[in-house]
């Protein structure tokens, strides 16, 4: 006959009978211990579940995080693909061409052009985009485009106001002298 697991802890020295004996008297048995077995699983089960929501919501957030990334992506590779095929190269100042002013967000920036590009700018014909760090000039068809997408990084010349007609200016019949000094 085989010796049992408690009678050989007690042999080996492992464990005393006293020991032995309240690890025996601690067991639950029949349907108390089924019960305490019961709930401990369903214990178990709840954490697993509870894990594993946690670990879902937190995959649903990366997902999310990725797919912005992604779309991001696709927009900047969309600005870049609208420059180099519609970009203007800019021309080189002379030695006293004056800077192109501009408000961009909340700062007044300058770029110097050649006087050509400094009057289509002026006249309204082209735009400015500020992308990758650097300055483009797109025809305004192209920048009004660029505009819907990206507001905060483009330039557009202010839509001009018809003037009132000659018929309706109440001081069209005065003549303003050429050396009037405030």
């Amino acid at each position: 006959m085989s010796i049992s697991l408690k009678d050989q802890l007690i042999a080996a020295g492992l464990v005393t009978k006293k020991q032995a004996h309240a690890a025996r008297q601690k067991q639950p048995r029949g349907k108390q211990g089924q019960v305490q077995k019961n709930q401990q699983k369903s214990q178990r089960e709840q954490e697993l579940a509870a894990l594993d929501a946690h670990k879902r919501e937190r995959d649903k957030e990366l997902n999310a995080q990725r797919e912005t990334q992604k779309k991001a992506r696709e927009q900047a590779d969309w600005v870049r693909q609208l420059l180099a095929a519609h970009g203007l190269k800019k021309q080189p100042p002379g030695d006293d061409d004056a800077a192109f002013h501009f408000s961009m967000g909340a700062s007044v920036e300058h770029l110097y052009l050649g006087q050509q590009q400094r009057a289509q700018l002026g006249s309204g014909q082209l735009g400015i985009v500020s992308f990758d760090g650097k300055y483009h000039l797109l025809p305004l068809e192209t920048a009004r485009l660029l505009h819907e997408k990206i507001p905060q990084r483009c330039w557009l010349p202010a839509e001009k106001v018809a003037k009132a007609s000659a018929e309706d200016d109440p001081y069209a019949k005065f003549e303003v002298p050429d050396d009037l000094i405030w």
